[in-house]
């Protein structure tokens, strides 16, 4: 068997780009892995901001439920108070609700790198 220098050199090159593309696909997947983890865990908080607002709404319409029903319009429940109107501006999660008659909805969206997502509940309440 001769040396053959070349052919090791050649098979270096080749061990070195199979290594490249292994740690290449490790570091793919374990980004996407976080950025996922990143979405669930917004995806939870948003989830649990909107039960908070149903909630919220349940005990006004429990307080008074004439009061309650002539409130209409979109409203900014990031504080959980009728005082602020229209959409919400501020806030890394906003909370909005639009409310017409007994129907009403809560969206809390959020922004992750540029992209708006959003999480909706939809709700009827009446009177009993």
């Amino acid at each position: 068997m001769k040396f053959r220098p070349a052919q090791i050199i050649i098979e270096l090159v080749i061990a070195l780009a199979v290594a490249m593309v292994a740690v290449v696909a490790l570091i793919q997947s374990t980004t996407k892995s976080i950025s996922n983890s990143t979405y669930s865990k917004s995806q939870t908080t948003a989830n649990q901001l909107a039960t908070e607002a149903v909630e919220w709404l349940r005990s006004e319409k429990n307080k008074s439920w004439p009061d309650f029903s002539v409130k209409d319009g979109t409203f900014c429940l990031n504080t959980l108070d009728w005082n602020t109107t229209g959409v919400c501006t501020t806030g890394e999660f906003k909370r909005d609700l639009v409310k017409s008659g007994d129907n009403l909805t809560v969206t809390v969206s959020w922004d992750e790198k540029g992209k708006i997502f959003s999480v909706k509940q939809d709700i009827t309440f009446s009177r009993y």
